[in-house]
């Protein structure tokens, strides 16, 4: 095959954006996609809130 330090950092990558998916798909199994998105148009409307004074 390939070089194997090149597999290596493919698998690794792979492993972790399953990992970064799992805990994402954890962290919000109990939002609708709407919930969702109101919550970061309120952050952002606080954020610009802050900006704005």
């Amino acid at each position: 095959m390939g070089d194997p330090g090149l597999v290596g950092a493919i698998v690794v990558g792979i492993v972790f954006l399953m990992l970064a998916a799992a805990v994402g798909k954890k962290k919000n199994k109990n939002k609708t996609k709407d919930q969702r998105l109101s919550e970061c148009f309120e952050e952002y409307d606080r954020k610009m809130d802050k900006f704005r004074r």
